[in-house]
């Protein structure tokens, strides 16, 4: 986070740039400058942008490695592109690659979802909490919910399950 001493580089409003999703689209990966409101910029690579909230996810160098930065699309002012020699951040690939491993790990949760008393069912490979869907590979990140907190609550207690869990 940095003050932006030039702010006269900016190219455009951020809200006119939410109307163009294909735009929007070809910034991930890019190294950006994000200007925020008080006149703030943020440098990094764009991770993923939110397609509702249009909130951007930026992989902030940092020595030998990267800072993941959420800035909230009502903050943006602007983004400008700018070249740099630096390579993208590697994204992480998930462990859970193997069916065998999905499917044990799909039993394993659905035995914990109903330990902690929750109703659970299973829809195709959807494992179904309250109104939260868990979709394959089943880790923390893969759940989706329309309400946000629920989402929270079925992560808090998929991430409380303990790695050695044996299913009943």
């Amino acid at each position: 986070m940095a003050q932006c001493l030039d702010p006269t580089t900016s190219k455009g409003n951020y809200k006119t740039l939410e109307e163009d999703p294909e735009y929007l689209l070809q910034l991930i990966n890019k190294y950006v400058r994000v200007l925020v409101l008080k006149n703030i910029c943020f440098n990094g690579f764009v991770h993923s942008i939110d397609p509702i909230t249009y909130s951007i996810i930026l992989s902030v160098p940092q020595e030998d490695t990267f800072q993941t930065t959420l800035i909230p699309g009502h903050a943006i002012v602007d983004v400008i592109e700018i070249p740099v020699e630096t390579q993208v951040p590697s994204r992480r690939i998930s462990s859970c690659e193997k069916q065998d491993d999905e499917k044990s790990r799909k039993n394993k949760l659905i035995s914990w979802f109903k330990k902690n008393l929750l109703p659970v069912s299973v829809e195709a490979d959807n494992i179904v909490v309250a109104t939260a869907k868990v979709l394959p590979p089943y880790n923390v990140l893969d759940i989706y919910a329309e309400n946000p907190t629920i989402a929270r609550q079925i992560r808090k207690i998929m991430s409380m399950m303990p790695e050695n869990f044996a299913p009943t």
